[in-house]
């Protein structure tokens, strides 16, 4: 808030909010975009993921409100032009926040990079916009075609070459789970930090889930539901939305209103949404 208060701040008007799932990212941007409209002052907001981007006030993906287009490379460059109505939005702006940023390749944050310096004709790293970026780089990283480890890891922001501006901001502290799923909290803090115990003749590169944590043969058989699908697809259905015979009651409709099914493939996406059809 200082920085954007006063933009001859001498402090850093670039920063990156590093934290897990659950403490409260979202949250925070929500107030800040609250508390500065409040002022009258432009917000942007954007991020890497369409899902994500509904869950900002007046939320965009960076792909559209920066008219920056896949394939993303070295030489990508934003669409928007000085004289374009996208511009005088960046120019405008007090603040612009970009969720997901872990998601994002250092091509990607280069290229917004380029654009806001171009349109406010100022030659400060990003044109001298306070910039916040956040996310968790435990969770999901760029996807590289064909990439391994090594590709991966340097086409993350981390890598870009002005990355150093950044003032590193932390939140620690899980706001979201009850009682009841801290023990899966705790879980995935530690698979994200590389400190779950080891599991003896699988390799370091392997992870065990937990059962606890899995739809088993044995728990959807012991559901009854008959159909021709894989049964434990059915099961995870059932799992998450409930049955689907009460769709229709209020109760069941919110339900399924605020749950989904992530697939880390389309293929497994298909067979899911097949089944719930």
């Amino acid at each position: 808030m200082a920085a954007i208060n006063d933009e001859n701040s001498p402090q850093s008007r670039q920063f990156f909010l590093d934290g897990p799932g659950g403490t409260g990212k979202t949250f925070l941007y929500n107030t800040l975009i609250n508390v500065l409209q409040g002022e009258g002052k432009k917000i942007i907001a954007v991020a890497s993921t369409g899902i994500a981007s509904t869950l900002l006030i007046d939320g965009a993906t960076y792909h559209s409100q920066f008219k920056i287009y896949p394939p993303i490379t070295e030489t990508t460059r934003s669409k928007i032009e000085e004289h374009h109505f996208s511009a005088k939005l960046i120019r405008d702006a007090a603040l612009i926040i970009e969720d997901g940023a872990t998601v994002m390749t250092n091509h990607a944050l280069n290229a917004i990079k380029h654009v806001t310096e171009k349109v406010t004709k100022n030659n400060k790293p990003y044109g001298n916009k306070v910039l916040l970026l956040g996310g968790d780089f435990r969770q999901c990283l760029p996807v590289v075609k064909h990439g391994n480890r090594v590709k991966v890891v340097e086409a993350t922001i981390k890598y870009c070459e002005s990355w150093s501006t950044f003032l590193h901001l932390r939140l620690t502290e899980n706001m979201r789970t009850t009682a009841g799923s801290q023990e899966y909290a705790n879980w995935l803090i530690e698979l994200g930090n590389k400190t779950l115990p080891t599991t003896t003749n699988l390799s370091s590169d392997v992870v065990e889930i937990p059962p606890d944590f899995l739809i088993t043969e044995e728990y959807a058989k012991s559901l009854n539901i008959t159909g021709d699908q894989d049964p434990r697809i059915n099961a995870l259905i059932h799992h998450v939305f409930g049955d689907p015979k009460h769709v229709l009651d209020q109760d069941i409709s919110e339900k399924v209103n605020s749950h989904a099914i992530l697939c880390p493939k389309n293929d497994e996406c298909l067979k899911i949404n097949n089944a719930i059809i």
